[in-house]
């Protein structure tokens, strides 16, 4: 495995020597992980990436002040600040509180510039890091990324997701070193199961999610005195509050609750209709008082019995019948209103009935449950998403190489998703090519403050 890592390399510089534009045997071995040594491979992405950089002046962009900064300053909560265990340095974003149409209002290929500067001032980061911790190996940065306001308004800026991973992959190749998503809400496995599609996998090797009670495993990674008082560190005031009046937050505001009481020893169910594959059940619910006993259940195929809008009354024996019939796709949990929301998602692999099934066993006492209940088609929204891109559906990188990652150094974030979600419908697809993504300056300065 050296010989052949040693080779690779020195048949790499050999082609890339070449070419005017110098790059470092860090550069070459970044491109090489990304096409798993294919040497030819490497070459191609290498010189696509730096002809990208000449038409579009990248070397000079941090010479600029960052792209709309003025205006979205008021949407946009995020800071530079500190290093990981390994001298990556670190990068954290309120995502889930950008205000998705204020993020839309806005030309995307300045966002995409945005982006570009973002990364470039990373690996300058990186490269001072590097330097100073005496690690010239360093070459990667590590991000937080708070979810804590994510609904599915953000469904808007997937084509934007789009454009940006496309842009990552094809010249920022291996430069993720942890990703970590905190505060993740119910919507979180929805999106992701479109955005999953759009990303390289060994990015996505590198994904870590943490729940609310999870924080503190960030200091396994990262000192506290790296980190702000929001993820379990000790550094203040590190991310800005953004206007109330622009702000995305809580659940999403195209859903609404509904409430439901439940006598003493009865049941409420909820049937949703799964007429084929690619669909995500999602449920989010919340009790007044006391507990009750919570249960999910598949039937697959179509239910002759049951008629397409037929109204099901769920202490019926029809019903008692049919849950029967089906299949646990989670047991019965007792869940009480102690434990606050509680949410959950199933992806549906082909036509069937799912259930969601709250029970009250309470000999006299009266329960009432607040719930939302969805079924999104996620190969629709995905469709949607990349028409509004112009662009293929997954990264040229993704197409040709699909390698698992073998550094060890982080969560599989699809492995974690898995214990909510059942299946794997979106696979990477064999999409070719298609193009670089230009960056179009801006037709007059942004009036914006330098970083």
């Amino acid at each position: 495995d050296l010989l052949r890592f040693l080779r690779a390399l020195v048949d790499l510089r050999a082609l890339h020597d070449e070419n005017e534009v110098h790059a470092t045997d860090l550069d070459l071995l970044r491109f090489l992980r990304a096409r798993s040594f294919d040497v030819n491979a490497a070459h191609t992405q290498l010189a696509a990436c730096q002809k990208w950089r000449q038409e579009n002046d990248v070397d000079n962009i941090l010479r600029g002040e960052y792209p709309l900064e003025d205006y979205l300053k008021h949407t946009l909560s995020y800071c530079y600040h500190g290093e990981d265990k390994s001298g990556r340095p670190i990068y954290c974003e309120r995502s889930g509180m950008v205000d998705a149409k204020t993020m839309m209002s806005v030309d995307v290929n300045e966002l995409v510039r945005r982006h570009v500067y973002h990364q470039e001032f990373q690996v300058r980061r990186t490269e001072e890091n590097a330097k100073r911790l005496g690690k010239p190996t360093l070459d990667s940065w590590t991000e937080i990324h708070d979810m804590n306001g994510l609904n599915l308004q953000h469904r808007q800026v997937l084509g934007l997701f789009q454009k940006v991973a496309r842009v990552d992959s094809d010249y920022y190749p291996e430069r993720a070193g942890r990703i970590f998503f905190v505060n993740v809400p119910f919507v979180f496995p929805i999106l992701w199961k479109i955005c999953r599609r759009m990303l390289d996998p060994v990015t996505r090797e590198k994904f870590v999610v943490l729940s609310n009670g999870q924080l503190n495993e960030l200091q396994q990674f990262i000192e506290p005195d790296q980190l702000p008082v929001e993820y379990g560190g000790t550094v203040e005031g590190l991310l800005p509050r953004v206007d109330s009046d622009k702000v995305t937050s809580g659940p999403d505001p195209n859903v609404s609750l509904e409430e439901r009481r439940l006598a003493a020893r009865s049941r409420f169910v909820r049937r949703l209709t799964c007429a084929s594959g690619g669909q995500v059940a999602a449920w989010y619910f919340r009790l007044e008082a006391n507990e009750m006993k919570f249960s999910v259940l598949w039937q697959e195929g179509k239910n002759e019995g049951i008629g397409e809008a037929e109204e099901l009354e769920s202490n019926s024996k029809k019903v008692s019948l049919l849950l029967k019939e089906a299949a646990p796709i989670q047991s019965a949990l007792r869940v009480n209103a102690t434990q606050g929301n509680i949410s959950g998602s199933h992806v549906v692999s082909d036509e069937g009935t799912l259930w969601l099934v709250w029970e009250n066993e309470a000999v006299f006492q009266q329960k009432v449950l607040h719930y939302n209940v969805s079924l999104v088609d996620i190969h629709a929204e995905e469709d949607e998403a990349l028409a509004e891109t112009g662009v293929n559906s997954v990264p040229s990188s993704v197409a040709q190489h699909g390698r698992t990652n073998d550094n060890g150094d982080a969560m599989n974030l699809d492995d974690y998703l898995s214990v909510e979600i059942s299946g794997d419908l979106l696979q990477p697809a064999g999409a070719t090519h298609a193009g670089q993504i230009p960056i179009t300056p801006s037709p007059s300065p942004q009036k914006t403050k330098k970083l």
